[in-house]
């Protein structure tokens, strides 16, 4: 069987109080589950940090209801707490729609405040209004350490 692709690069804005976490390649729970785990085990992470996560490159419309279930599980058992604010980042419709059902789904287990975008622009301008363009030029210049799972030749340096 071939290996999937999976790549997963974490992006810290401390002192703006978020992390951006950008994930291409073929999704899969576990894969999610090992990028967040890493990501809190960060030395930025704060318990409570604001999350832009970016599923544009990648896809999640094959998530059934029984994994939704199991993230919820996890969410509602997280030791470090919960965030203030989550903002996805979607490439589809179809995932949008998605999106905006996990979102409900995990409501009761963690009532933070989410929204789903189409575009990194608009998810940062929610995030963090009035400051997406300077954020957007900020990540092109720094360098993003891979994810766990990561299966690019080598981290970005």
């Amino acid at each position: 069987m071939a290996e999937l692709n999976f790549n997963c690069d974490m992006v810290p804005f401390k002192a703006e109080g978020f992390f951006w976490i950008t994930f291409t390649g073929d999704m899969s729970l576990g894969r999610l589950a090992k990028a967040h785990a890493s990501y809190t085990q960060h030395p930025d992470y704060v318990p409570g940090i604001d999350e832009l996560l970016d599923f544009s490159q990648t896809s999640i419309r094959h998530m059934k209801k029984a994994e939704i279930d199991m993230i919820k599980q996890y969410v509602m058992e997280r030791p470090e707490g919960h965030n203030n604010r989550s903002v996805l980042v979607v490439g589809t419709d179809v995932e949008y729609g998605l999106a905006r059902m996990m979102g409900a789904l995990l409501e009761e287990a963690a009532p933070v405040d989410r929204k789903v975008c189409y575009e990194v622009r608009d998810a940062l301008e929610w995030l963090r209004p009035g400051q997406a363009a300077a954020l957007l030029e900020t990540i092109r210049m720094r360098q993003a350490p891979a994810c766990p799972g990561d299966t690019r030749a080598a981290p970005r340096r």
